[in-house]
């Protein structure tokens, strides 16, 4: 009879090369036609690909899927053979096809073994978080507590993405909640260590989305003019969302002047 450790020993290998997973990743694919919105992603090899320059998100590779994080609740999903993109879901990118052209990319990978860290904590993220995407747990009080418990858990194992949006979830409820939040009516809170160290964590990392958390607190607290400040620097690390949040800030500031 074969001992339950000799099944493991045979199994075990099987079972990691079935769920390869990477981000590795690395070149410009372009859309074959133009009914997408999205007519390229460019992948830098070290977990980040930029969206037809809206933005610069997370990115895993699972076998052959290839699985894009957004600014919204969606997640891109992709086919990967040879040097194609099918898009799998959703339906922004679903039935598209994206080529890979020649065009130069630089390769950032610097660390191999902490980017593929980041790669496994991103799918552990994925897979953790896939019911909530709907963010209807915002309303119930105890899902919104389990949620948190679980992007603290993956911003602990050095999960940026993970502690990017405890960050954001944190501060909205001492802020009053999803209600106060959609009400559209400014609240304020108080100084608060927790939030200013996770702010620090992520810029020390070389995230600019820190600046642009720290200097969404700051306006919470009622510093205006160092969020601003915050904001500026974001921009000028390459965040696209704060260079469209000062834009933003300067047409509601022209309005209030007319």
């Amino acid at each position: 009879m074969i001992k339950r450790s000799t099944i493991l020993l045979i199994l075990l290998p099987v079972l990691f090369w079935a769920q390869q997973i990477n981000n590795s990743l690395t070149g410009y694919y372009q859309q074959k036609g133009d009914t997408s919105f999205y007519p390229y992603f460019s992948f830098d090899g070290n977990g980040k690909v930029d969206i037809s320059g809206y933005g610069t998100e997370d990115f895993f590779v699972k076998n052959d899927s290839v699985f894009i994080f957004t600014d919204k609740t969606d997640v891109f999903i992709f086919k990967l053979k040879g040097n194609q993109l099918t898009g799998l879901a959703t339906g922004y990118v679903k039935g598209e096809r994206w080529q890979k052209k020649d065009s130069a990319v630089t390769n950032n990978r610097r660390d191999d073994a902490a980017a593929q860290r980041t790669a496994v904590l991103l799918n552990e993220y994925y897979l953790r978080t896939a019911k909530n995407r709907d963010f209807t747990m915002l309303f119930d009080e105890d899902a919104n507590h389990k949620y948190a418990d679980t992007l603290n858990d993956l911003c602990g194992k050095g999960l940026m993405k993970a502690c990017k949006e405890f960050f954001a979830l944190r501060l909205m409820n001492l802020s009053g909640g999803v209600s106060q939040l959609l009400s559209g009516k400014k609240t304020s809170i108080t100084k608060n260590p927790e939030l200013e160290g996770l702010a620090q964590k992520i810029i020390q990392s070389g995230d600019a989305d820190g600046y642009l958390l720290m200097g969404s607190y700051l306006q919470a607290t009622g510093k205006e003019q160092e969020a601003r400040e915050q904001f500026e620097k974001a921009a000028e690390e390459g965040s696209t969302k704060a260079a469209l949040l000062l834009w933003q800030m300067e047409i509601a500031e022209e309005e209030s002047e007319l």
